[in-house]
């Protein structure tokens, strides 16, 4: 999805609104529209300045560009499209409806018919009543009560009054529910620890006194929310792919706009859950991703994505995988955010690793960043001790295993160790200690002694179930035994050079 210019975009309005041809708008509003910028100069107050006898002359202040001209004459061009033109391209969308005739109220007030203007407001006062979207009932009223006259008697006053301050409190109330799923479901993506889980507890906590009203179509949807977000930090997974089942089912509609997104929010964890109980290979519903395309935000387009992947990966359709990280590269990342771009990064990394250990062929990613590079570009991600750093030590300890950088790997798996020992002493990473303990064993010891090699097929036992009811930020691209097990195919192959 390549990232489109504003201009450009307005272009598209215009054409839309008047149905003339894309080049007869741009040649009409934009014949200037490659000549060099506009510049200005200093106000007289400024001084010429000089530097060893060198003396600089005024600077001139660059003002708009003929890009911006042509972006001001779309905007101008778009407003003043009649209203008969704009009708047919009215959406069907009950919530656009209503903000379509606002916009013919103020036509009509721009034009003197205040009374036809006070009948519209009124009505969409009505629609925006029965959608249940507190702000455009307030756009509305406050609009219905400037076109009042002086006439009107003071019980309708007083009524408009107290419906402003009703539907004023449900805005704000929307406002923080809506700033609290924010913080929980996009600032806070990469926590998933106990802090995480006191934060939602103390929030909510603190919404639920506030005793402000709560749309109820909204109400049972944002604690069904609340409650897969805390299931998910603990790795409940079973739980979180039953509870969106039926959560999609039951708000299939009637859901308020201001929170239509969970709905993609809620396809996007039931993947990740399947994908975490290696429910392969239709992990998730074709129909799923498109049913809610208009609604996912770009965060949630490039998880999705991401979570095929994984799924793909996890269950050795490589071919799969490749096409999807093609489709991946071609998001538009830069609308999403940095912890979605860290989170790809990571997954490219892993993507070449796997290539080098022999595990497919695929070359869409050709070459990675030097590893401090790389470190620097993870920070975000990172932050999570008992997650997704454990898998940045584990990605940092393969690079310099293809890289033959035999003694810096000894080092960085004890140091892989001496972490896990404090981040990892829950009971569902279990596979994951015995995995980094694999890794301890191979690094430092000889593959070729019997005794050694018999301590790693006891450890390879101990991650046959590195997937099902854990968190997932502690699901690796691969299963974790067959990880290992191309590792130590590749030291037997490669070997090894250490200082033992």
């Amino acid at each position: 999805m390549q990232k489109i210019e504003l201009h450009t975009a307005l272009t598209d309005v215009v054409v839309a609104l008047t149905g003339r041809d894309r080049d007869e708008v741009t040649a009409k509003l934009g014949s200037d529209y490659e000549d060099p910028m506009l510049w200005k100069r200093p106000s007289r107050k400024q001084t010429p300045t000089s530097d060893q006898g060198i003396t600089h002359t005024r600077t001139y202040h660059r003002t708009h560009t003929r890009k911006s001209r042509f972006t001001e004459r779309l905007y101008r061009e778009a407003a003043s499209v009649p209203i008969e033109t704009r009708l047919p391209t009215v959406s069907d969308d009950p919530i656009i409806s209503c903000y379509h005739d606002m916009i013919v109220a103020v036509r009509l007030i721009a034009a003197g018919h205040y009374e036809k203007a006070l009948v519209i407001a009124k009505r969409c006062v009505r629609r925006a009543m029965e959608l249940n979207e507190p702000l455009a009932v307030l756009q509305a009223l406050h609009l219905a009560e400037g076109l009042q006259g002086a006439e009107v008697s003071v019980s309708i006053r007083r009524q408009l009054q107290r419906h402003i301050r009703r539907w004023s409190d449900r805005y704000f109330q929307q406002r923080s529910i809506a700033a609290f799923l924010e913080d929980i479901l996009v600032d806070r993506r990469h926590r998933e620890d106990a802090s995480l889980l006191q934060h939602i507890d103390a929030v909510w906590n603190d919404l639920q006194l506030q005793q402000a009203p709560i749309p109820r179509s909204a109400e049972r949807l944002l604690f069904t929310v609340v409650k897969i977000r805390r299931s998910q930090v603990v790795g409940h997974n079973q739980m979180i792919i039953t509870t969106v089942t039926s959560a999609l089912q039951r708000h299939a509609a009637g859901i308020p706009d201001g929170y239509r997104w969970l709905t993609g929010w809620l396809v996007s964890a039931r993947m990740r859950a399947q994908v975490a109980l290696d429910v392969h290979p239709r992990a998730w519903p074709e129909d799923d991703a498109g049913s809610t395309h208009h609604l996912l935000r770009p965060h949630l387009k490039c998880e999705v994505c991401r979570w095929q992947i994984i799924g793909h990966m996890r269950s050795g359709q490589w071919d799969a995988a490749a096409e999807k990280l093609i489709e991946l590269r071609q998001m538009n990342l830069e609308a999403s955010d940095e912890y979605e771009q860290q989170r790809m990064l990571l997954l490219e990394g892993f993507f070449w690793i796997f290539r080098h250990l022999g595990l497919h062929a695929h070359t869409v990613v050709e070459r990675m960043p030097r590893i401090t590079t790389f470190l620097n570009s993870v920070s975000v991600i990172g932050q999570d001790r008992s997650g997704l750093n454990i898998q940045i030590a584990v990605y940092e300890i393969l690079y310099h295993l293809i890289k033959g950088h035999g003694d810096v790997v000894e080092r960085k798996v004890f140091n892989l160790t001496v972490r896990a020992s404090r981040n990892l002493r829950f009971p569902a990473a279990g596979p994951h200690r015995a995995f980094i303990t694999m890794l301890r064993v191979v690094s430092h010891y000889d593959l070729s002694d019997p005794t050694i090699r018999a301590r790693t097929k006891r450890y390879l036992k101990r991650m046959e179930h590195d997937a099902g009811e854990i968190p997932e930020h502690l699901l690796f691209p691969i299963p974790l035994r067959e990880l290992a097990e191309s590792i130590i195919r590749y030291i037997d192959e490669n070997g090894l050079q250490t200082s033992v």
